[in-house]
């Protein structure tokens, strides 16, 4: 045991969150120069693991402790696989993580994404099972459960069961919304200037909710701003009821808009218990969910029947698309990445010596 706690320290002190944190007004010329404003950011796109960086390592160890703890088969190497849904940057932390620990590792990850967010699982060793494209991450949801509910009869044969980090419920939470607050503190240390808002890919909440909190311990002025993709709105319906069928004509996740979905990690479903994402709503850490668009959401859209008038609020969203155009030449960001800095980009109109800041998640090549 001993040994096992000597591991896990060890390999808290390897797995840190490294990003680059720098201001992006001279790579962007949408951000006029005479208004005085400013987008800093905080760049995890070249770390495997992003900005989950570290988190598995504590959550895999909290697992093994529950297990142990309450009198259930212990989890260890040797009588369990673990077993994650992901989309990408956190199943990567997850695999290295789990492997480096002696763990089999199995990622449940949707079809019909680019191949490049499937190979790093791979690479470091993990299984990918994919689940429909369609149905997302209800999908992954619905496999995660199926797997773990197998339980009993792979003890009948004697095999290792599934076991996930997701176990941890709440405190998978409050472990990762506190790893992830530590991002702020290291923007701090680089760059000493107030913030006026901040903008971060909405998710599951935890990527939101730790930094968000953060900021306005430090800044209680400041806005956080939510992003979601609007072929989803998930998010957006919990924070703001109804008001989605209202603006679209359509509920939220519609299969066919979903086809269509290209910001990774912006979503997760209603119907499966989300702490972070339901503390950033209750507690008024989220100021505001930012829906935005892009030209694919809005053909799909039209497809489904979208009267004229519901095109138009399709219309009004930011477009993630105009923006990576114009960044294709200056910047390597992925999809969700830019879709925070346009949603960035919309709140600082017609603003003047503003300060934001917002995270980047990926690069382009886990888009290709």
């Amino acid at each position: 045991m001993k040994d096992r706690n000597k591991l896990f320290d060890k390999l808290k002190e390897e797995m840190v969150s490294e990003p680059k944190i720098y201001q992006l007004d001279s790579l962007l010329p949408l951000l006029r120069k005479d208004t005085g404003n400013k987008i800093h950011i905080i760049d995890f796109s070249e770390q495997p693991g992003a900005h989950y960086r570290g988190v598995f390592v504590r959550l895999i160890e909290r697992l093994e402790n529950i297990g142990l703890k309450r009198g259930t088969i212990p989890i260890s190497p040797e009588t369990a696989i673990l077993v994650e849904p992901t989309t990408g940057n956190g199943g990567e932390d997850f695999v290295i993580a789990a492997n480096k620990l002696g763990y089999e590792a199995v990622v449940v990850m949707p079809d019909g994404m680019p191949e490049s967010r499937y190979h790093p699982m791979e690479k470091l060793g993990g299984t990918v099972i994919g689940t429909s494209k369609e149905d997302y991450a209800l999908g992954m949801r619905a496999k995660l459960v199926e797997l773990l509910n197998g339980n009993d009869k792979r003890l009948e044969r004697g095999e290792k069961i599934f076991a996930s980090p997701n176990h941890c419920g709440h405190e998978m939470s409050d472990i990762t919304t506190c790893h992830m607050a530590g991002m702020i503190d290291q923007y701090m240390k680089e760059i000493e200037m107030p913030l006026d808002f901040a903008v971060f890919a909405m998710g599951n909440g935890s990527s939101l909710y730790g930094p968000g909190r953060r900021v306005k311990e430090l800044f209680p002025k400041a806005k956080i701003y939510g992003i979601e993709s609007v072929a989803s709105g998930l998010a957006f319906d919990k924070m703001y009821p109804g008001r989605y069928k209202e603006l679209f004509g359509i509920h939220p996740a519609h299969p066919e808009m979903m086809k269509q979905f290209k910001l990774y990690g912006t979503n997760a479903p209603l119907g499966v218990p989300l702490p972070a994402q339901d503390k950033s709503i209750s507690e008024g850490i989220v100021d505001e969910i930012i829906l935005v668009s892009d030209d694919d959401v809005y053909l799909g859209a039209c497809r489904v029947g979208v009267s004229s008038e519901h095109q138009a609020n399709l219309l009004y969203l930011t477009n993630w698309h105009q923006i990576s155009r114009e960044l294709i030449n200056s910047c390597s960001f992925g999809n969700s990445s830019v879709a925070v800095i346009a949603a960035s980009l919309e709140k600082l109109k017609d603003k003047e010596n503003q300060n934001a800041l917002c995270v980047v998640y990926d690069n382009r090549e886990k888009y290709i």
